[in-house]
C-alpha cells in the first residue's frame, strides 16, 4: 500500500481537540529503521503489550511532557 501526501494547503494546523478526545481510532502508519523496530518490539515483548501499545503509551507520555 503506497502513502499518499496531502497538499501543503490542506492539512490542518492542529488535531481537533474533541476529536482527539471522543474516542474515535484511526490508522496510522509510518515507516521506522529495522533496528529500532526490533528494539521496540523487544520492548513490547519485555512489557508483555502490543506494539501498538507501546507506541500509544509512550506518546500518551510525551503528550503529558509537552502539554505542560
Amino acid at each position: 500500500m503506497a502513502l499518499k501526501t496531502k497538499p501543503l494547503a490542506e492539512v490542518r494546523a492542529a488535531v481537533p481537540v474533541k476529536a482527539a478526545a471522543s474516542g474515535e481510532r484511526t490508522q496510522v502508519s509510518f515507516s521506522v529503521d529495522k533496528q529500532i523496530h526490533s528494539t521496540w518490539k523487544k520492548l513490547a515483548i519485555d512489557q508483555r503489550v502490543t506494539l501498538q501499545q507501546l507506541v500509544v503509551n509512550a506518546m500518551t507520555e510525551y503528550q503529558k511532557t509537552i502539554a505542560g
